[in-house]
């Protein structure tokens, strides 16, 4: 997918762009190397003087595909513009050890607002979060009279369980479904003229396809997110998009929307007017040109829909990166597994707790942790995420334990995995009565990150793999 043309002048350096130069002998775009780092600094200082950048964006995400190092020898200014941090192996200690050791002048988070404290309480800083930055400039007028379908375009296969579910259970239901994989160019056509334009994310995140389907003036539905993700600060439910809770919800507004078209068209326009006015990328430089003025938007700031920064913090690094490894583990289960259950004993630390939220498909049990509620309230966490009532039938068990819970409450039996949110506090005697009693219910070590114990049969395999370079 080529960046949005923030320039005329633009040169792309990318391990999936040629070199190339145009018929006036512009370099136009520098092939780099795949998932080894290089020096961004002397590249950009071979060129010619008539090329040197006003401005220098790193696209970063947790794959690594490409590595730019030097960062504090480029005298332009430089942005990191973070993406992934969702999904793949350690995505976020990788991503936090790499902007430690380099020195961007701007860090933008892209689609994952909700993982902006964690860079935050590192003293990385100020993080801004700017949605929106890699829609391409194409805007298509709503159609008035789209075809009787629901469209999906986008990713399926293994990395998708919960999206193909979801897909699955819309074509059981007998409802007319398109499942399409087409440039992006082509889907945003096929967008405009669907009735329904499917989305549900890879794990919880505010994705890219809600923007091009409301620039393609597209009628969008796509799954309820929590608010740290930021989809609510932007769009609203019902007048610019819709949400579903489950499948069954996703079925039932399926089919009403299919039949109320008046009411489906009204919500396109309203969300394509508002995309259209908050993200042509004009609005998009100008918010480049104020970030490097120093003239920051109040939306930009992720504590506006998230305080979990301001309401607590890191005790010191190994403490920041614990918690880390905990989130990003279950982060990495429930993008495969459809609903996650944390049960949450009496002394385990409220910060993991809180750190869980951002979740959509976790729910909470808490057995007298008053300390979990007071952090959420700090945090300006909703009032019901830890006191709601779980629907869930056959719930995937993860136990949140403190050590001096271990005679009280102990290893629940039906817990698939056991986490001690105290673990770098945990002498040697203690873990070895942690590891005896997690023993005596057939869960193991994690391999990758001390303080888990699980039963090594229901988890995602991603832990399994090499990671990254």
């Amino acid at each position: 997918m080529p960046p949005p043309a923030y320039s005329e002048n633009m040169l792309i350096c990318s391990p999936y762009y040629p070199d190339f130069q145009d018929e006036h002998g512009n370099i136009r775009s520098i092939k780099l190397p795949e998932k080894r780092q290089y020096d961004l600094a002397g590249l950009i200082q071979s060129l010619p003087s008539s090329q040197q950048p006003d401005l220098v964006i790193a696209r970063l995400d947790a794959s690594f595909q490409h590595i730019p190092g030097n960062i504090r020898a480029i005298p332009q200014p430089t942005i990191a513009l973070i993406g992934d941090t969702h999904h793949m192996r350690r995505p976020l200690q990788s991503m936090l050890g790499y902007l430690l050791h380099e020195h961007f002048d701007h860090l933008l988070i892209d689609h994952t607002p909700q993982h902006a404290h964690w860079f935050a309480e590192a003293g990385l800083g100020p993080v801004f979060w700017i949605s929106g930055t890699l829609l391409a400039d194409d805007w298509i007028a709503p159609c008035d009279k789209p075809e009787k379908h629901i469209i999906f375009i986008g990713q399926m296969g293994k990395a998708h369980p919960i999206r193909n579910a979801m897909l699955e259970s819309l074509q059981q239901a007998d409802l007319p479904l398109s499942v399409e994989q087409v440039p992006q160019a082509v889907a945003c056509q096929h967008y405009n003229q669907a009735a329904i334009t499917f989305n549900h994310s890879l794990n919880g995140d505010f994705n890219l396809r809600v923007f091009e389907a409301l620039a393609s003036g597209g009628f969008l539905l796509t799954e309820k997110l929590q608010p740290q993700a930021g989809l609510d600060a932007v769009f609203k439910d019902g007048e610019h998009l819709v949400c579903y809770n489950d499948k069954e919800d996703l079925i039932n507004k399926c089919r009403y929307y299919l039949e109320n078209t008046e009411e489906r068209n009204q919500i396109a326009h309203a969300g394509h007017l508002k995309a259209k006015q908050l993200f042509s990328i004009n609005n998009r430089l100008h918010s480049f040109e104020d970030l490097l003025m120093a003239k920051p938007h109040t939306s930009w700031f992720p504590e506006i829909i998230d305080r979990r920064v301001q309401a607590y913090g890191c005790r010191n690094r190994d403490d920041l990166f614990q918690r880390m490894a905990y989130y990003e583990w279950i982060q990495e289960q429930h993008r495969a597994i459809d609903h996650l259950l944390c049960h949450v004993s009496p002394n385990a630390d409220p910060r993991v707790a809180c750190d869980l939220v951002d979740l959509p498909r976790v729910s909470f049990v808490l057995e007298n942790n008053p300390e979990v509620l007071k952090l959420a309230e700090a945090s300006g966490i909703e009032g019901n995420r830890f006191k709601q009532k779980t629907r869930i039938t056959k719930p995937v068990k993860i136990q949140l334990l403190a050590s001096q819970d271990l005679d009280s409450v102990g290893v629940l039996p039906d817990s698939a995995a056991v986490i001690i949110t105290d673990w770098l506090a945990v002498d040697e005697i203690q873990r070895q009565k942690i590891q005896h009693q997690c023993a005596n219910t057939k869960l193991t070590a994690a391999n990758h990150s001390m303080g888990i114990y699980h039963n090594n049969l229901e988890w995602s395999d991603v832990w399994n793999k090499p990671p990254h370079a």
